[in-house]
């Protein structure tokens, strides 16, 4: 016997042969047109595969079955290869004459998701799908502390390199990575022994009981030689919970006949989605050697299957067992051969069904273009590969198993991995039995299923579910103590200090199904903590003009116009909270910080929210346990990256609600970070775009004199350079702190007023940050104070930033807002959410109801104390009964603002992650019952970050929430027009928007006739900005 054959894999060939046999007698499809194949053993070697890729072009074949129309070989698509590298190799000479590659392995990383790869069709889902199955399933088992083995090549790098930055999002540790050398030639199988005995120890040794294994066919020869040759000590094998990677089969050559699998019993296997299909297995029974005449594979499978030999007619080989043809596949132990559809083979069908499918319609295209020799038949010459691919992406139809086979717009089969659940027999069959499914095209939160109650489990643990963890966990008493040197999954336990043992909840727990709990709780809801950090109350600088004015004397000031972010904020708490399709049982609280605008603050209330226990609002508070889920905020970017800075060290999610200034990999530094915005660069792009639609090409900057201002300037300037935008003027603008401090402020605030109002530009770009915007206003005010004139605005087209809102605090209540009438603005995208606006009218200040912010905001927006204050006076009181809606729209809005949308999405993207998480962590027929009674303690915030990430759900507006890859808002900026009236409010108008999720049309749209310019262009638009 010269070489070892694979003989497992001989099912693929079958299922190739049983498919094409299937259509060639199906009236119904391709008729008058017979497909043939020919099939090439690649013997695990890239030469031997280019050399057959090769002969591809240059060789007449003669196909099978038994129909031969001709010498010419009609080549239109090709089947391979089973492990990453063939399908490399055989792309690299397949792309060159853009022939369809239907790969059913796994694909090389050099190829995924690269935009030029439009002729391989993967009938199998990539490996970043398997990495979340993964991922699931050990969050599922809570499986902290995992040992992984790959192979030593590319893809093995791919994968260690993908999985363990998974790992540490989700609190996972890898024990140990172990990797299994590749073989230079096939027969090294024989050979290798010794050297596997040291890595054999150390995984036995390993107190990690999950392994992940991934790798291919080649991978899972090496990975049972590994175990066979530390047998010695193999009874330590009997503890580990394989997880198997969909490329790795339990194959065995024939070497291996007699090799117990005892070991795999009880392991998790991903594979590829399978299902039975009527006649195969009759067609595999009826398999004879002497009746495939046209088969070049069956002698070999047949003779190393069955470890026998066919009568060699040399006569010269000494043959100790004869094959008789008779022998019976079902007689095969499962390593050698299964005569169930395998995942591999049904991916092989499924391929030859769309390339039959798809060659249906571009045949019946070419009968109704009259493409059509004299004697009736199809002239094949006509027939293009090339011409395939518009029909392959997004084909779909039904197979006879009665699934449907969808290739998406990607070229990707749609229909995920089976986790099946090994069962091995004494005589070294084994059985796979379907126990979840990893699809990640299922509708939301049915991606990932898991039945647990029929695994069977390594019969070492007696059906009781393994654990995998550095460590046990801490009784309670004892805190964990980092281990100096080791993983963050491994630790100590230390007593706690005197008083740091909080008895109260788990008092509560324990007794929570206690009739005297129940009397008082009919149905017990825990509350989760949802944080929201945001800017309400500002600290007034101490504005003192030297002698010239005199100072204010007020220690704070209200930013009024943010209140509406709180109410925001417990609006949606409240709408779900209601809802009883949304987390059912289970209450949702929040906690409101205040900041003061100060970095110190900020750090100093992110700490609190590790720490300390608070009181939840609005009313409901069922324990006292505190459980931070996730965190909203900042209001700023210096905020929310302040906040990151400690919230990403705990993994707790974060959701920022702000635009930021240009940080380059944020979500590579900080994981935990996401932001209901979009992303940054999109809005560069849309201020170019709006100044090339207006032909603005003579413009002017106003940013602040610090590195957020500095960062605005240095990115845009060169994209103005790259389209022939001249930039006039670049106008710094100080802080008003700055500014007093100089020994003229006076003339400092004056000179930068005459510079703007005397300046030839017309179009200002203005980054309008809370300082850049405070400081014009100011600019503005003392300028038109000083002259009474309002040079400043004649003429001016404001470009504002995101950042942009008409805000005012108290004091500023008679500041002038018309010098922005008709600017523009890019803002992100909000909407009306349907019963928001009544909410807020309700507000009474008289029964705030655990608000803590309604009487401060009360007084500064409408300008009156309440009677029990010591300032109030007869004539200024709060009756408590003042409308909001008649408050200028500088001091608060009754439409949801574009901050406060934002952090209504937050809440909502917060709730389906959680919703999600917990549907999948409880099978679906004990769900409710299950989360009743839901143990907050389980519960970590690090969790959270699988599902917050593919978060994808429809709004009460009707809009799509979903974040991209880097965790920002998968959306665009709104363009807005700001319209201002003689009372100080004014009108948004939406008038456009730049969106990169844009699929159809251009990204950029402009309403131009919606626009109301500023009244000096006489509703003319300025034409060229200089």
């Amino acid at each position: 016997m010269d070489s070892l054959v694979v003989t497992k894999n001989y099912q693929q060939v079958l299922a190739l042969a049983f498919a094409v046999s299937e259509i060639n007698e199906n009236p119904q499809i391709l008729p008058n047109v017979s497909l043939g194949f020919h099939i090439s053993e690649s013997y695990f070697s890239p030469r031997r595969v280019y050399h057959i890729a090769m002969e591809f072009f240059f060789t007449r074949y003669r196909f099978i079955p038994n129909y031969k129309c001709g010498l010419k070989n009609n080549l239109v698509a090709v089947f391979g290869g089973l492990g990453y590298e063939t399908s490399r190799y055989l792309f690299d000479i397949l792309n060159i004459y853009k022939l369809p590659q239907f790969s059913h392995g796994d694909f090389a990383p050099v190829l995924r998701g690269e935009p030029h790869v439009s002729y391989l069709y993967k009938m199998v889902p990539s490996d970043t799908h398997q990495y979340i199955g993964i991922i699931q399933l050990l969050l599922y088992f809570k499986w902290m502390w995992v040992g992984l083995m790959t192979t030593e090549n590319d893809s093995g790098e791919s994968f260690v390199k993908n999985i363990i930055t998974m790992f540490y999002d989700y609190g996972i540790c890898p024990a140990f990575t172990k990797k299994m050398s590749k073989l230079t030639f096939f027969d090294e199988l024989l050979n290798v022994g010794a050297r596997w005995n040291t890595i054999f120890v150390e995984i036995m040794e390993s107190n990690a009981n999950a392994i992940v294994v991934y790798g291919d066919t080649e991978a899972m020869l090496i990975f049972k030689l590994l175990l066979h040759g530390g047998e010695t000590d193999s009874g330590k094998a009997f503890y580990k919970v394989w997880i198997m990677a969909a490329q790795l089969d339990l194959t065995a050559v024939s070497m291996h006949r007699d090799w117990d699998i005892e070991t795999f019993h009880g392991a998790l296997a991903f594979t590829a989605h399978s299902q039975d299909v009527p006649g195969f297995q009759h067609f595999l029974q009826n398999r004879r050697p002497h009746l495939a005449k046209d088969d070049d594979f069956i002698q070999e499978f047949w003779e190393q299957a069955f470890s026998c030999s066919f009568p060699n007619l040399d006569g010269n080989e000494e043959i100790l067992k004869t094959c008789t043809g008779e022998e019976k596949l079902q007689s095969l132990p499962g390593p050698l051969f299964e005569m169930r559809m395998t995942g591999h083979s049904y991916s092989v069908y499924n391929a030859v069904y769309v390339l039959a499918n798809a060659l249906h319609v571009v045949y019946s295209s070419m009968y109704k273009s009259r493409i059509i020799m004299s004697t009736g038949k199809l002239k094949h010459e006509n027939m293009k590969p090339w011409k395939l691919h518009l029909i392959l992406r997004n084909l779909s139809f039904n197979n006879s198993a009665g699934e449907t086979v969808f290739l998406n717009a990607k070229g990707e089969l749609t229909m995920g991995f089976d986790i099946t659940n090994v069962i091995t027999f004494p005589n070294n069959s084994f059985v796979r039995v379907k126990v979840g499914r990893m699809n990640p095209w299922a509708p939301p939160g049915k991606e990932f299923s898991i039945d647990k109650d029929i695994i069977m489990w390594p019969r070492i643990y007696n059906q009781v579910i393994p654990l995998s963890l550095c460590n046990d966990h801490c009784h309670p008493g004892y805190q964990k103590k980092k281990k100096e040197g080791q993983a963050f999954c491994c630790y100590d336990c230390v007593q706690c200090l005197y008083g740091k043992i909080s008895q109260e909840t788990g008092t509560f727990i324990k007794h929570r199904d206690t009739p005297i709990v129940k009397a008082n709780n009919r149905n017990l809801t825990y509350t989760l903590l949802v944080s929201l950090l945001f800017c309400f109350l500002s600290s007034l600088l101490f504005i003192g003009l030297k002698k010239t004015l005199m100072p204010l004397s007020c220690s704070r000031s209200a930013k009024t116009k943010n209140y509406q972010h709180a109410l925001a904020l417990a609006f949606a708490v409240k709408e779900i909270n209601e809802n009883p399709k949304l987390l059912p049982n289970i209450s949702l609280g929040f906690h409101i910080y205040d900041n003061y605008l100060s970095a110190r603050m900020t750090y100093q209330n992110t700490l609190k929210l590790l720490s300390a226990q608070n009181r939840i609002v609005s009313n409901y508070i069922c324990d006292r346990h505190y459980n931070l889920i996730s965190v909203i905020g900042g209001h700023t970017s210096e905020t929310s990256l302040q906040m990151a800075t400690i919230l990403d060290t705990y993994k707790i999610p974060q959701i920022a609600y702000s635009v930021l200034a240009p940080v380059t990999n944020v979500k590579e530094k900080l994981p935990s970070f996401y932001r209901m915005v979009p992303c940054e660069k999109l809005q560069y792009t849309g201020i170019i775009l709006l100044l090339l639609y207006f032909h603005w090409i003579w413009v002017g900057i106003i940013a602040s004199d610090d590195d957020k201002g500095e960062t605005f300037v240095q990115t845009l300037l060169p994209m103005l350079s790259q389209y022939e935008i001249c930039t006039a003027v670049i106008e710094r603008t100080q802080t008003l702190a700055d500014a007093l401090e100089s020994s003229q402020p006076l003339q400092s605030i004056f000179a930068a007023a005459a510079s703007l109002s005397k300046s030839t530009v017309k179009v200002y770009i203005v980054n309008a940050d809370f300082k850049t915007i405070s400081c014009l206003k100011w600019l503005i005010y003392a300028y038109e104070t000083s002259d009474g004139i309002m040079q400043i605005s004649t003429g001016k087209m404001w470009i504002m930033t995101a950042h942009w809102d008409f805000s005012s605090e108290t004091f500023h209540r008679d500041f002038e807002i018309s010098v922005f009438h008709g600017a523009l603005s890019l803002a992100s995208h909000s909407n009306d959410v349907l019963g928001f606006t009544k909410f807020m009218q309700q507000l009474c200040p008289i029964f705030p109801k655990g608000d803590g912010f309604i009487r401060i905001f009360w007084e500064q927006a409408f300008n009156c104390l309440f009677s029990d204050s010591k300032e109030a006076k007869e004539n200024n009181i709060c009756t408590g009964e003042e409308k909001l809606e008649t408050l200028p729209a500088t001091i608060f809005e009754m439409s949801m603002t574009a901050q406060s949308y934002s952090i209504y999405n937050a809440v909502y993207a917060i709730t389906h992650a959680l919703d999600k998480m917990l549907s999948s962590s409880i099978p679906t027929q004990k769900a409710t019952a299950n989360r009743s009674r839901w143990d907050p303690q389980t519960l970590h915030s690090w969790m959270l970050h699988f599902f917050l990430k593919n978060i994808s759900f429809n709004n009460s507006a009707g809009d799509t929430v979903s974040f991209d890859e880097n965790g920002e808002l998968a959306g665009g900026f709104d363009i807005i027009n700001w319209v201002t009236f003689p009372n100080k409010s004014f009108l948004r108008r939406n008038v456009g928007r730049i969106d990169q999720q844009a699929l159809l049309g251009p990204k950029f749209t402009m309403n131009e006739e919606a626009i109301t310019w500023h009244k000096s262009f006489n509703q003319v638009r300025y034409e060229y900005g200089f």
